[in-house]
């Protein structure tokens, strides 16, 4: 026995010295007679001492003396919802809409849209499962107002599915704008384009979105991190 555990610690420490080994696992079968050269007997008994085969496998290893990959914790964000996309909006979340040209300065606090239709995101053709609002026209102007009582965040996020064109303003300001289309919802950081743009209180946001041709979608979301 005493050559078997030296045998088996020296197999352990080489593989304990590979700084690019991360661990083994040992699997052995019960109650089959075939499995004559475990480290258990058929009935389950171990045919070693398991102290001793522990202490020989609980080396600290190469890998965790001098890691060659450091993983950082990621960065914990605690995320708010300011302006709710179709799938977080509430029974009163409406947003003002026309497909007619508007005046020069709608996407800016205080325009006046009295005139504008009201309905939920999103807003597009058949197909999309969170179509709210039918739109088929080749472009559609989007207002609505949104509240916000403290203006510092670490991190701003925009959730948009988009189809075609796309531009986004808050407060008059242009935060966000794509070409083409997503098909799909898909997050965009904001951030550096979103800082000094808010305001305590009431802000706007307003979205314009044009149509080429085939299948067409807007709704928007928007996330304050901190």
């Amino acid at each position: 026995l005493d050559a078997f555990y030296a045998r088996f610690e020296g197999l352990v420490e080489a593989l304990l010295l590979n700084p690019n080994f991360f661990g083994y696992c040992y699997t052995q079968l019960t109650n089959i007679e075939q499995e004559q050269n475990g480290v258990f007997t058929y009935d389950r008994e171990p045919k070693f001492d398991a102290e001793k085969l522990h202490a020989i496998q609980t080396q600290t290893a190469a890998f965790e003396k001098d890691p060659v990959l450091v993983v950082e914790k990621p960065e914990s964000v605690e995320w708010k919802v300011v302006v709710e996309p179709a799938h977080d909006q509430g029974p009163g979340t409406e947003w003002r809409y026309t497909t007619d040209n508007p005046a020069e300065g709608w996407e800016r606090p205080g325009f006046d849209d009295k005139q504008w239709k009201t309905s939920q995101a999103g807003f597009g053709d058949r197909g999309k499962k969170l179509l709210s609002t039918r739109w088929d026209t080749e472009d559609i102007w989007l207002r609505r107002e949104f509240e916000v009582q403290d203006v510092s965040f670490e991190r701003a996020a925009a959730l948009i599915f988009y189809d075609n064109k796309t531009e986004v303003y808050v407060n008059g300001e242009l935060i966000w704008e794509k070409g083409s289309w997503n098909n799909a919802y898909e997050v965009f950081d904001v951030t550096e384009a979103l800082k000094g743009k808010l305001k305590e209180g009431t802000n706007t946001i307003a979205v314009h979105t044009h149509q080429d041709e085939g299948g067409q979608y807007i709704d928007v979301g928007l996330f304050l991190g901190r």
